[in-house]
């Protein structure tokens, strides 16, 4: 949820706006560790983005409560984010707040699987290519 009243800041209009297409292109990626948004509306005071449930705690929450993952668990958790992660390589993002506080973790079948989600602080990657088109 965000405010209109924080939409008044060019710099908050525009860091909404990023995020919102970067969501928009994975969701046509459909990557299955990356959080989907379904939509983006506005009820006239605050605008909503409607994303994929995470139905577990994120990552911080599940080590505070553990402790402890199986070397086995780190694999999997450890794969399915690397997947996460060169997803938006190929499609030319940087996450740049990659933190425990943002892998959402369910279980399924006795196994774990991760959602990497919060793209607030994304941003698409410029090369000195790209800026000369």
């Amino acid at each position: 949820i965000t405010s209109r009243q924080v939409l008044q800041n060019k710099k908050h209009v525009d860091k909404f706006q990023s995020e919102i297409r970067i969501h928009k292109l994975l969701s046509q990626v459909r990557n299955p560790n990356i959080c989907q948004l379904f939509k983006v509306f506005d009820d006239g005071n605050n605008y909503y983005m409607m994303m994929e449930l995470c139905d577990g705690n994120a990552l911080n929450k599940v080590l505070a409560t553990r402790r402890t993952l199986s070397p086995e668990e780190i694999q999997f958790i450890l794969f399915q984010l690397l997947n996460a992660i060169q997803c938006l390589r190929d499609n030319r993002i940087v996450h740049r707040d990659l933190k425990s506080h943002n892998i959402f973790l369910s279980i399924h079948d006795g196994k774990i699987y991760i959602k990497l989600g919060d793209f607030g602080l994304s941003t698409f990657i410029v090369t000195d290519i790209d800026k000369h088109f």
